[in-house]
């Protein structure tokens, strides 16, 4: 058996029964079938709207796996048993803990020595893992993290 492509048979249906369709029916076919310049500008919207997102201006969404580079930004505010916030450097440590109170910390850090923490008017800045890099299971593998400072 011999197969057309479907635009040429359906050129030859047409053909064939256009004569026995009056013409209000010929206007509504004609309006239902695609122009060649109708075809011809919808298929280069589609190609412009893949080479758009080949170059990465429209991301997919498709998970991506996770990467981390060790580090977390934290900033604090440190302040004096009265509230008053304070200026100077102080030794700091930091830990991560998989519960709220109690249990063992998964990852610490000490910032001490030529590392301590410069505070200026209560408000310090550090990237925690940048001396002792957060191993990537301690963060992908907990749901929820506490963060402990001491001063």
């Amino acid at each position: 058996m011999d197969r057309k492509p479907f635009l040429v048979a359906l050129a030859e249906l047409i053909a064939v029964y256009s004569s026995r369709l009056n013409l209000q029916h010929r206007r509504w076919l004609q309006m239902l079938l695609p122009t060649p310049g109708n075809i011809l500008f919808t298929l280069l919207i589609v190609a412009a709207f893949f080479w758009v997102q080949s170059i990465g201006a429209f991301p997919n969404n498709a998970p991506r796996a996770f990467t981390s580079t060790g580090t977390i930004a934290y900033q604090g505010r440190l302040a004096n048993a009265s509230g008053s916030p304070v200026t100077g450097t102080y030794n700091m440590l930091f830990r991560l803990y998989n519960a709220s109170s109690g249990g063992t910390p998964l990852w610490e850090e000490y910032w001490m020595g030529s590392n301590s923490v410069s505070v200026s008017n209560g408000l310090f800045n550090v990237m925690l893992g940048s001396l002792t890099a957060i191993p990537q299971s301690v963060i992908t593998g907990n749901n929820t993290l506490w963060l402990g400072v001491t001063v």
